[in-house]
This record gives structure tokens, sequence and C-alpha cells, in this order.
């Protein structure tokens, strides 16, 4: 399978719950265009993956 990666800089004042919209509409228009979201992390921590969203990084914020 091949993989791509998408860097998006954020801005230091961005919450978590920035993150979630962002990641939401991200994965919903890759999903309108066929394709899925294995997943999502900032910083090295994961915010998305094959168990739905990170609720300890959702909290953070």
């Amino acid at each position: 399978m091949k993989q791509m990666v998408v860097v998006i800089g954020l801005g230091r004042d961005d919450t978590s719950l920035d993150v979630e919209t962002l990641a939401l509409d991200v994965m919903g228009e890759v999903n309108d265009r066929g394709y899925g979201v294995d997943s999502i992390s900032v910083d090295g921590k994961e915010v998305f993956g094959n168990t739905g969203f990170n609720s300890d990084f959702l909290s953070q914020n």
C-alpha cells in the first residue's frame, strides 16, 4: 500500500478543538475523494487512529 503524508503547520494558539475541527475537515475532503485517513498525529501524539479520536489528546485544551 502506498501512503501520502501531509504536514500542516499549526499556530501556537491552536487548541485541541481547533485540531479536531481541522482533522474532521481534512478527513471529510479525503473521504469525498474516495480515500480513507488511517491516522492523524500532532507533534508525535496520535489524534486519530484505528480506534477513532484520542480522547486524552482532545481533553488537553
